[in-house]
């Protein structure tokens, strides 16, 4: 006999175990929470990705114009440049060419020695810098 609460089920319809409503929400906002957590890791590694990439675009730029400093001249002299790469509008440069100066030294310990700063920098979206430094003599480019 059924109770009030109860219907009877009819003959050959079998009960069958189903997931409730509240189960299936909490499923769908737990897949969701996933998807949104995993989209926002490669949205991070692709910033990443991508400021990688530059970095080493600046640092082989910054190398060429280096190499283009100590290779053009036959003697190096204190001096400042700035300008764009033609390569990559993107990056912009600063050479300067400084009497050398370290910690520990006398300025006559370091004479003939210059220090050539190339400092490359771009925008993306915060603005980023390369700096190379190397210590080189005044004469021949730094050649022997």
């Amino acid at each position: 006999m059924a109770t009030p609460l109860t219907r009877p089920r009819p003959r050959g319809i079998e009960r069958r175990p189903a997931f409730t409503l509240l189960e299936i929400l909490m499923a769908v906002a737990i897949l969701g929470s996933a998807v949104v957590i995993v989209m926002g890791n490669i949205n991070h590694s692709i910033t990443l990705y991508r400021v990688a990439r530059e970095t080493v675009t600046a640092t082989t730029l910054a190398q060429s114009k280096l190499a283009e400093l100590l290779s053009s001249r036959d003697s190096i002299r204190p001096s400042s440049e700035a300008g764009r790469f033609k390569e990559d509008s993107r990056f912009g440069y600063t050479v300067t060419v400084s009497d050398a100066t370290l910690p520990g030294f006398e300025k006559d310990d370091l004479k003939g020695i210059l220090r050539a700063t190339v400092v490359v920098q771009w925008d993306s979206p915060h603005t980023r810098e390369v700096r190379l430094v190397q210590l080189v003599s005044a004469e021949a480019g730094g050649r022997r």
